[in-house]
């Protein structure tokens, strides 16, 4: 419901909406129930609880100390990753590096994620892809 911008229609194709409205409807109940969690996690720690792993997550090969699986084919010589805004200028920066490959998580934590971040860093994406 966010305002149009140039371009937006790109990104924001028939197909894409369609998808977009089949996960809202799949996952809003949880991604509710998952907020709720979150502030119940975060009057207990505010309160004084230690923060801690979630013991669900606990079966995690992370949390057990096994060894990390090897990288997917062609990201053995990973030399870069994006952790910055998903503006132009970060993105063709990473791609002009010489790295053989380039992991990027742009549209996660270092980018707030207004309407206008969102569809303007795919549009970053797509336009280096």
């Amino acid at each position: 419901m966010g305002p149009p911008g140039e371009r937006y229609d790109e990104v924001l194709t028939p197909e894409a909406l369609t998808f977009l409205h089949r996960l809202h409807n799949t996952f809003e109940e949880r991604r509710h129930d998952r907020l709720a969690a979150r502030e119940e996690r975060r009057a207990r720690v505010a309160a004084g609880d230690d923060p801690d792993f979630l013991a669900e997550t606990k079966q995690h090969s992370g949390r057990r100390g096994l060894a990390r699986r090897s990288p997917a084919p062609g990201l053995e010589d990973r030399r870069v990753e994006m952790t910055g805004p998903t503006t132009r200028s970060m993105t063709v920066n990473a791609l002009n590096s010489g790295a053989q490959s380039v992991a990027c998580r742009l549209l996660k934590t270092p980018t707030s994620p207004t309407w206008h971040n969102i569809v303007t860093g795919q549009l970053n994406l797509m336009r280096c892809s």
